[in-house]
């Protein structure tokens, strides 16, 4: 899963992994600036830093990601999906509970830099 995460870092089309409005014509391009998966506990986290999101994006890397930890998607499949055009994350939509957004950055601010979740539990 950390390899697959560290993949994700540069521009890439995340056309496969979000939804887009019907006729709206809208760019699918992203630039990842971090993405880490780290444990904290029992917690397995998954933080990521990008110039934007798509709707859906995240819980769609999330779901592949968890495909690519349990052994039922590989490696070399997950590059794929960054590489071309597939429907296949859409069935792996993570659910929204357990994911938010952690925090908002401006130019100047400085990311988290601990590895460690932000719920406290």
């Amino acid at each position: 899963m950390r390899e697959a995460a560290e993949m994700l870092v540069g521009r890439h089309n995340f056309g496969s992994f979000c939804e887009t409005e019907e006729g709206k014509k809208q760019s699918t391009i992203v630039a990842i600036e971090k993405a880490e998966v780290f444990t904290d506990g029992d917690l397995i986290c998954f933080r990521i830093g990008a110039n934007r999101f798509l709707w859906k994006m995240v819980r769609r890397v999330v779901g592949i990601l968890a495909e690519v930890g349990r052994g039922n998607l590989s490696y070399d499949a997950f590059q794929r999906l960054l590489k071309f055009e597939s429907n296949a994350p859409a069935k792996f939509t993570a659910p929204p509970s357990g994911l938010f957004l952690e925090k908002v950055l401006y130019q100047g601010d400085d990311a988290p830099k601990e590895k460690r979740s932000a719920l406290s539990i």
